[in-house]
């Protein structure tokens, strides 16, 4: 599908934030037109021989993703969660070691964060602590630092700034589908609203 002009300018602040930061936040609310744009990435990185990682907060509630992505990339999208047989986990973990190019999209719930990719080139995170203990958070905040430090690219998908703050070198954000600002969360700041009704 064509991109429409708002979410073409997303795809290409988000492509120039790669050039310089390893981690980068996409802020939209439902519905923005960001998985068009996350579609577009991915397609990128598959035609280049690269694998991407798509984290959700609740495999339950993603299958509408799932269709849309398997009706786009077909039989390159495979999914990881914890309904999984033990046979089919370990026969997706052994596929990725042995035939990664076999499993270009994984999308899955945090768990998959762990599986064994050799080509990982893009890992998108959409809405990454949302249902998390505080312990758990830290936990995967440090696990998106040690990506990030190795050369991983991570997209963020949050509603929550100090997550934002806290695991993105870049901010983006969408509003009625278009890119109205790209920088660092300090550079942004002056967006906030305040209102007080008395």
């Amino acid at each position: 599908p064509i991109l429409s002009p708002a979410q073409n300018s997303a795809l290409t602040a988000l492509r120039t934030s790669f050039l310089t930061h390893r981690c980068t936040l996409l802020q939209g609310v439902t519905g923005s037109g960001k998985t068009e744009v996350y579609a577009h990435m991915i397609d990128a990185v598959v035609q280049a021989g690269g694998q991407v990682l798509y984290l959700l907060p609740e495999i339950a509630l993603t299958s509408t993703l799932i269709t849309r992505l398997k009706a786009r990339f077909g039989e390159q999208v495979a999914v990881f969660h914890s309904r999984l047989t033990a046979r089919q986990r370990t026969e997706l973990w052994m596929g990725l070691m042995e035939r990664p190019e076999a499993y270009p999209i994984v999308v899955g719930a945090r768990s998959a964060l762990f599986l064994p990719f050799l080509h990982l080139k893009l890992i998108i995170v959409d809405e990454p602590t949302a249902g998390l203990d505080p312990v758990k958070e830290v936990a995967f905040r440090g696990c998106v630092h040690e990506l990030r430090d190795e050369g991983r690219t991570v997209l963020l998908s949050s509603h929550i700034l100090s997550e934002a703050e806290a695991l993105s070198d870049r901010v983006s954000i969408i509003r009625d589908g278009r890119v109205v600002e790209t920088g660092r969360l300090d550079q942004l700041r002056h967006l906030t609203r305040t209102s007080v009704t008395a």
